[in-house]
């Protein structure tokens, strides 16, 4: 998807932050890059900088998705960036899957 109907579909989905799925909380709504190879760099550029706004700047006119993320404390200290795409999580808990 492109980077403005992501940004919709982010915004959409803000109530999510502070649900559970599967004994994690999501922290935050991102949107990151589909191509794995701009995804390792975003990821890189996120853990660097810890805001998912200033990682995904060189990334806007890629082809991009919205990602639940989990354990943002974390990140730092393990290097992993625990995501799930906005797709694949729960109906029940009240996810936009479509704008």
């Amino acid at each position: 998807m492109d980077f403005f109907n992501a940004i919709k579909l982010a915004e959409a989905n803000e109530h999510l932050v502070g649900k559970e799925v599967n004994g994690n909380v999501i922290d935050e709504i991102i949107i990151m890059p589909t191509d794995e190879r701009e995804q390792e760099h975003y990821k890189q550029y996120f853990v660097q900088y810890m805001d998912a706004q200033r990682a995904i700047a060189p990334f806007m006119t890629s082809d991009v998705d919205v990602y639940a993320l989990f354990q943002k404390n974390s990140i730092r200290s393990t290097g992993f960036i625990a995501v799930w795409r906005i797709d694949n999580l729960p109906e029940e808990i009240g996810v936009v899957k479509d704008i």
